[in-house]
């Protein structure tokens, strides 16, 4: 693999190797922020941009169809280029995206949710193909390892989706 270099469960202290908790967190906060993104998305919509509630879920629909039908070719990039590389650059593009979409005119928006789109197909695959590189395939603790990366899917989403209603 091109970024980690893997251990077995006998080479690393703990329960987990070194890079998982980095892992938790960062999935921790990126679905923290996408979830409070997708959630107030048809609000500043209607509410800011005064579109009427068919255009703006329609945009919504649009969008999450790309976001995740993008991450086919995330995952093509990521068998391509460095994970860590692909990684940042997803960062990047996400809050690149969220900061040009906040500015309030429709024009912005679109290239705001182009570039958040661009964020999500690079980080959906390649956070899991990172995870993957902690371990090696016949390792017991991979599932494990996995739980952790999932459960810092959801305590993201369950934070954002109380949080988001103060928005």
């Amino acid at each position: 693999m091109k970024n980690i270099k893997k251990t077995s469960s006998r080479h690393y202290k703990g329960l987990f190797p070194k890079g998982l908790g980095v892992i938790f967190f960062t999935n921790l906060c990126v679905n923290f922020c996408i979830v409070t993104f997708l959630s107030t998305l048809v609000v500043y919509l209607t509410q800011t941009l005064h579109l009427h509630n068919g255009e703006a879920d329609s945009i919504f629909g649009a969008f999450m169809s790309l976001a995740y039908g993008s991450a086919i070719f995330g995952g093509y990039l990521g068998s391509q280029f460095p994970t860590l590389h692909l990684l940042k650059w997803a960062f990047f593009f996400c809050v690149a995206g969220a900061l040009v979409a906040a500015i309030p005119h429709v024009q912005m928006l679109y290239v705001g949710l182009s570039l958040f789109i661009t964020g999500f197909c690079l980080y959906g695959p390649n956070i899991s193909h990172l995870t993957s590189q902690l371990y090696e395939k016949d390792d017991l603790q991979r599932s494990a390892g996995f739980t952790v990366w999932y459960m810092g899917v959801n305590v993201g989403a369950a934070l954002a989706a109380f949080s988001a209603g103060y928005l």
